[in-house]
């Protein structure tokens, strides 16, 4: 069963989305299945902002290459920022474009960005509808890690929707 929340959007708050770095042989990034489901009223917002934690423990770095909206109807990734985060704030989800803030400073183009092992970011994933709602059941971050090229589910579906309910 699949976790929702609705939400007023009033800037990227303190969230944490449940991104954990994984079991190294496998992957680098690995993240539960938690069944989250986030939804923006699209009367108020065309462009949103879906921060995931990128935190990274694995022994080498690892390079950001893209975000794909899996199952999307009306809603498209357009790009993505990095954020650095501290021990006690996580972006979240909200209005795009994400604002430098004192929290985490200002946001770096993530795509084509190194992550070095140990470093705690949050990967804010500009999606916009382009109809009056969009929807997408998954986000995957594509990264490449080791000379290897991989993808992470993030287990995330999304909408802007005009009631979210």
């Amino acid at each position: 069963m699949r976790r929702s929340r609705s939400i007023a959007l009033v800037g990227l708050a303190a969230a944490g989305l449940g991104g954990c770095a994984g079991d190294p042989p496998r992957a680098p990034l690995s993240y539960p299945d938690s069944g989250v489901s986030s939804c923006a009223l699209s009367a108020q917002y065309r462009d949103v902002g879906l921060g995931i934690s990128v935190d990274h423990h694995a022994d080498g770095p690892i390079t950001i290459e893209a975000v794909r909206a899996e199952g999307a109807r009306d809603l498209e990734v357009v790009g993505a920022a990095l954020v650095d985060v501290g021990s006690h704030y996580r972006t979240g989800f909200g209005p795009w474009p994400i604002e430098p803030d004192r929290r985490w400073g200002t946001p770096r183009t993530a795509f084509g960005r190194t992550v070095p092992a140990g470093e705690h970011v949050d990967l804010v994933v500009h999606l916009r509808r382009t109809a009056e709602s969009g929807t997408a059941d998954d986000l995957v971050i594509e990264y490449r890690a080791g000379g290897r090229q991989y993808a992470a589910d993030v287990h995330q579906a999304v909408s802007i929707d005009p009631t979210c309910a």
